[in-house]
C-alpha cells in the first residue's frame, strides 16, 4: 500500500478551489480548544474533526465572496478565547485584507488590482454565527495579523496593490 492511500479525503478544499478564477493553497488553520480544526479557504469556512475525518460544522460563506487565500493572500488570526468555568465561551476569527477575484489573473497580464481594505470576524463558537464586516484604514494584500499581549490586533506588512505569486510584483 503506497502512503497515498492512508491519506484521508478532504474535499473542502477541492470544493473551495476554482484555479480558473481563484485558488484556495495555504488555507488559514486553527486548532480550537475542542479539538477540531476551523479551516477557512478561499471565502468558506469548516469545523473539522481531523480523527473522524468529519465535518463537524459549515459556516457561512463570507458576504462579498472575496477569496482571502494564497494568491489572493490576506490574513487570519483566532482571538483571544474567552473562558467561563473552563469552557470555551466565544471564540472568535478574523480575517482580513486580500485581493479581489480575479486579481491573480488580470497581475498574469499586468493589471494589478487594489488590495480589499475589508476585515470579516466569525464567532465560531456561535450556533447561529455570522461574519461581520468591519473596514480597515488601508487595504492590504500579502499582509501579516501579530495578536497583541493585550488582545489588539496588529496588521503589518504587505502592499496595497497585486497578488502573492511566482515572479509577480507586489505594488
Amino acid at each position: 500500500m503506497s502512503a497515498s492511500e492512508n491519506l484521508p479525503s478532504f474535499p473542502f478544499l477541492v470544493e473551495t478551489n476554482n484555479p480558473n478564477v481563484e485558488n484556495n493553497l495555504y488555507p488559514f488553520l486553527f486548532l480550537y480548544p475542542d479539538g477540531n480544526l476551523f479551516v477557512f479557504a478561499n471565502n468558506r469556512a469548516i469545523l473539522f474533526n481531523y480523527f473522524k475525518n468529519q465535518v463537524v460544522k459549515t459556516y457561512p460563506t463570507m458576504p462579498d465572496g472575496q477569496p482571502r487565500n494564497y494568491p489572493s493572500t490576506g490574513s487570519a488570526v483566532l482571538l483571544p478565547l474567552r473562558l467561563k468555568k473552563r469552557t470555551v465561551e466565544s471564540g472568535e476569527v478574523l480575517v482580513c485584507g486580500g485581493s479581489p477575484k480575479g486579481a491573480f489573473t488580470n497581475a498574469n497580464n499586468g493589471r494589478f488590482d487594489g488590495a480589499l481594505d475589508t476585515c470579516e470576524c466569525i464567532k465560531i463558537s456561535n450556533p447561529n454565527c455570522q461574519w461581520v464586516m468591519e473596514t480597515m484604514p488601508l487595504a492590504r494584500v500579502v499582509d501579516d495579523m501579530l495578536l497583541l499581549p493585550n488582545g489588539h490586533v496588529l496588521i503589518i506588512n504587505g502592499a496595497s496593490a497585486g497578488v502573492a505569486g511566482w515572479e509577480l510584483d507586489l505594488r
